[in-house]
């Protein structure tokens, strides 16, 4: 049989072919590029041939009696390899960019599949792809997780390109400010508003012993129960920074 399993670009064009040599029996390749027939061939191993030429070559295996062991046309081309970058998304998403290239521009299509890795139903894609190319997706960042593999695999020449992406948390400094909740006539209930949450998780600290009150929509409000100074911190749920004020219970409208 014949088994085409690796071929890469040889500089300045040439294309290097690997076929193995799955037979019980000694055997010559004909390359099918005028070259003649190879050296022998032993069971169990495999001979490489180098082109000039990208094309399409007519691979035969053959005993050394003329039996024909294989006869296989292939075309070959030079890999077009992926070329991956990142960026920070919106909001805690990376953007994971994988763009195709290859020295020749008139190349024809080549199929890849993409493993994002990312858990989701569609995390395995296929792509056909040309030279420039680019599939994007975002991958969201979780807290505590510092790295992200991405796989791309040509699925013509069977070869993988794992590449493991560093993430980095977006920083972030909160800030907020404290008002006196209208609707409460005691001035005992105050709303906390983040600046700039950016959709984040953060909780808020109200400094009077009580449970930690998770933002929604960058507002939370709390009732004090007793007269008094009491420092407020917001705090960043993914690892980041904390921010605090004081403020005077009751508390005035309009007061920060």
């Amino acid at each position: 049989m014949i088994e085409v399993y690796s071929w890469r670009p040889i500089p300045p064009r040439g294309l290097r072919v690997t076929v193995s040599a799955d037979y019980d029996k000694t055997a010559y390749v004909y390359w099918g590029d005028n070259t003649g027939r190879s050296n022998p061939i032993q069971p169990g191993k495999s001979h490489t041939n180098t082109y000039a030429e990208v094309g399409t070559y007519r691979i035969r295996v053959l005993s050394p009696y003329g039996d024909v062991l294989g006869d296989e046309s292939v075309t070959l081309r030079p890999a077009i390899s992926p070329l991956f970058a990142f960026a920070q998304g919106p909001e805690t998403n990376w953007l994971v960019e994988v763009r195709f290239f290859a020295e020749e521009d008139d190349l024809p299509l080549a199929r890849f599949r993409i493993d994002w890795r990312d858990g989701k139903p569609d995390s395995v894609r296929d792509y056909w792809a040309v030279p420039g190319t680019t599939a994007r997706r975002p991958i969201p960042l979780s807290a505590g997780v510092d790295h992200h593999t991405v796989i791309v695999r040509d699925l013509v020449s069977k070869q993988g390109y794992p590449v493991s992406i560093p993430l980095t948390l977006p920083s972030y400094d909160p800030d907020f400010t404290l008002t006196a909740d209208g609707s409460d006539p005691t001035g005992r209930s105050v709303v906390l508003t983040a600046t700039d949450a950016g959709g984040r998780e953060l909780d808020a600290y109200w400094g009077d012993a009580s449970v930690a009150t998770r933002l929604t929509s960058g507002q939370a409000r709390h009732t004090f129960h007793e007269v008094g100074t009491y420092l407020v911190q917001l705090a960043d749920v993914s690892g980041g920074a904390t921010a605090g004020k004081s403020v005077t219970i009751p508390i005035e409208e309009g007061s920060s």
